[in-house]
């Protein structure tokens, strides 16, 4: 018996003496069961091009794409040049169509913001505008076409030394990143954050939406937000994206 109290008496001191240890170094782990903290609710944001001069500048400033090869994802392109922005959201046959400049995409490729994949974009028909010299503040670009037609800023012959100026351009492809639950005209679409691959950035599709149809959306976290507004702020908007 004497044997036992001395080895409960041990056994005490050393507990004793552990948790003091632990109290003043704060080093010793959580127990397995204690709830785990969580960090603050990740937001997400729909990426979009900035609103310059309506649909003037859509034709000005994104340009227009095509497929131009379905077996390895190339598109090509009918747009301005010898000036286009570093990030670029061309009308296309799919939505959240995403090309981007030879020195932008290497930014992104060292960024780290998600999966991303890259094909060399085909520059069909540029034509030159300096738009950028241009007052983006203005209701309407200057020398706009008549009757209100952008597209015939278009109708201009294709310039080799303006295709050369734009350099190589990226079509940026992106990993399907989550599941958004389906909204309607009296229930908006809402993001399910349980599904997310853990990508900034990355595609989601609006397919389960009943009035809409299925829509292909550029989304970035609130950290793929930061990163692009502190590189290409002025050529991007965001849409906060309701997320469970």
């Amino acid at each position: 018996m004497a044997i036992r109290r001395r080895t409960t008496s041990v056994r005490r001191t050393i507990i004793a003496g552990i948790a003091l240890f632990c109290a003043v170094t704060s080093s010793c782990q959580k127990n397995a069961d204690s709830p785990v903290p969580h960090g603050p609710r990740t937001r997400f944001y729909e990426v979009s091009a900035a609103d310059y001069w309506g649909d003037y500048g859509t034709v000005l400033i994104q340009g227009y794409a095509e497929i131009h090869d379905k077996t390895n994802g190339t598109i090509e392109i009918k747009r301005t040049g010898p000036f286009i922005p570093p990030i670029t959201f061309p009308v296309g046959p799919e939505e959240g169509e995403l090309v981007v400049t030879d020195k932008f995409r290497k930014e992104l490729e060292a960024a780290g913001l998600g999966r991303l994949g890259f094909r060399k974009v085909v520059k069909a028909h540029i034509v030159e505008i300096p738009w950028q010299d241009w007052d983006l503040s203005a209701e309407f670009p200057p020398g706009h076409p008549g009757l209100g037609d952008p597209d015939k800023y278009l109708d201009r012959p294709h310039s080799s030394q303006a295709a050369e100026a734009l350099g190589d351009l990226w079509r940026v492809i992106l990993d399907d990143g989550s599941v958004v639950e389906a909204g309607n005209k009296t229930k908006q679409a809402r993001f399910r954050n349980k599904t997310w691959n853990g990508d900034d950035i990355f595609w989601y599709d609006t397919s389960l939406y009943s009035d809409r149809g299925g829509i292909r959306m550029i989304v970035v976290t609130a950290q793929g937000k930061q990163w692009l507004e502190e590189r290409v702020g002025k050529w991007v908007r965001f849409r906060e994206i309701p997320a469970n």
